[in-house]
């Protein structure tokens, strides 16, 4: 197998013609790259002259300008990087290019079997994230899927007269931003620029960008986005209005946006990254929907002259 550059084009077809996700898409990157100043590209591997797999790529440098960093997914809120294969293969970290100035930190898409990789001689640096098959029947989803105590929390939601809506138009887009916004800021988080969304609602014809809104007396008091493509939807961002009493409608906002995926003829709902120990009321939400947990690899690559090189720079 040989790793080199593919154009985006090639690339794009390669994911027209197999399984994908949103997030390899150029679509997404280019938006991504153009406002976080990033030099977007991806990897091909090859056999006999027949691309195989693509891995996307977002390089930057450090603070001096000596050192690369190549990052293929976690990098400034994009979920998920990683291989993607049109047949079944192993992969190391050894096998991705190396220079003395390069650092790699690759976050790959979860383990599931229609990426079609395996990742082999890694230490044990793994996250995790639960994922819903939509090709289940949604009644069974709801009865098997589902923890009791979220079906009770949908089904108070509906009881509180909460309603959902998603957003269609450039105004509904404002709205949802406004509590992202609110949100990012209670929490210390770093905030997206608003035109990254703009861009991702409007212009992207491999991915889309669903946003569901939940409203108490016709004020929005949560919402959640959600990044798709014709076989994978992530959930991305959930957001809550500030001092919002619990009604379920965080429940009720995961229960309509399945429905969404599932009529969307998506395969699989990812709900994302989940670490208990350090976010175990999210853990134990996201648990609520779905207890089928898979891996997602974590790996960084850092040779010794960029370490010491790094320590000399002050970078």
């Amino acid at each position: 197998m040989i790793i080199q550059k593919v154009d985006h084009e090639r690339a794009d077809n390669f994911l027209v013609n197999n399984f994908s996700s949103p997030t390899h898409w150029s679509d997404w990157n280019l938006i991504v790259s153009r406002y976080y100043h990033t030099n977007f590209f991806y990897l091909g591997a090859f056999e006999n002259n027949e691309l195989i797999g693509i891995y996307p790529v977002h390089e930057t440098k450090t603070k001096s300008g000596y050192l690369n960093n190549w990052y293929s997914g976690q990098y400034k809120n994009i979920p998920n990087g990683g291989w993607i294969f049109c047949k079944k293969n192993k992969i190391g970290l050894d096998q991705l290019p190396s220079r003395w100035k390069l650092m790699h930190r690759t976050f790959t898409l979860p383990e599931i079997p229609d990426f079609n990789v395996e990742y082999v001689n890694h230490k044990n640096n793994s996250g995790a994230t639960l994922i819903i098959d939509l090709t289940e029947e949604i009644d069974n989803i709801w009865k098997n899927s589902l923890h009791s105590k979220r079906r009770n929390m949908v089904r108070k939601a509906s009881k509180s007269d909460i309603i959902t809506r998603e957003a269609k138009t450039n105004d509904d887009l404002n709205e949802f931003y406004k509590i992202y916004k609110e949100t990012s800021q209670r929490n210390g988080l770093n905030i997206m620029p608003y035109e990254i969304f703009l861009e991702l609602f409007n212009a992207t014809p491999n991915i889309k960008l669903t946003i569901l809104m939940a409203f108490k007396q016709n004020i929005q008091i949560a919402n959640v986005a959600v990044i798709s493509d014709k076989n994978y939807s992530l959930y991305w961002l959930g957001n809550s209005g500030e001092n919002v009493k619990n009604e379920g409608q965080g429940e009720l906002l995961q229960w309509q946006i399945i429905n969404l995926m599932k009529q969307s003829g998506c395969k699989y709902y990812d709900l994302c990254h989940i670490s208990p120990k350090k976010l175990p009321n999210i853990y134990l939400f996201k648990k609520g929907f779905s207890d089928k947990e898979y891996p997602v690899r974590i790996f960084i690559k850092k040779p010794f002259y960029y370490k010491a090189l790094r320590k000399i720079t002050n970078d």
